[in-house]
C-alpha cells in the first residue's frame, strides 16, 4: 500500500521524480509557448494575430491590420518574379 501512494521513498525521493519533474516540464512548456506567442505576433499591444509583414527600421513584424503600407498580391508577385530574374526552372 505505502509503494502505490508513493510513501516508500525517501522524501526528497518523491519530491524530485513526482511533483517537482512535473513542474519543470510544465513550466518549460508554458514559457515556450509564451515566448513563440510573442515572437510571432503582431507587436501592437493587444494585438493577437500573426505578424508576418517585418516593419522596415525594426526587428519587430506587423499584421496585415498594424502594419504601415502591406503589400498586396500584385506587388508580391512582382516583387517574387524580380527576385527569380531569368533564373530556368525558377517561378
Amino acid at each position: 500500500m505505502l509503494h502505490f501512494l508513493g510513501l516508500d521513498g525517501g522524501a526528497w525521493y518523491n519530491f524530485f521524480s513526482g511533483l517537482f519533474g512535473v513542474l519543470v516540464v510544465s513550466v518549460g512548456l508554458l514559457w515556450n509557448a509564451w515566448v513563440n506567442a510573442r515572437r510571432h505576433n503582431c507587436h501592437q499591444p493587444g494585438c493577437w494575430r500573426v505578424g508576418r509583414f517585418p516593419v522596415d527600421g525594426t526587428r519587430l513584424a506587423a499584421c496585415r491590420r498594424h502594419h504601415p503600407s502591406p503589400p498586396n498580391p500584385e506587388t508580391i508577385q512582382e516583387r517574387y518574379h524580380l527576385y527569380l530574374g531569368d533564373r530556368p526552372g525558377k517561378g
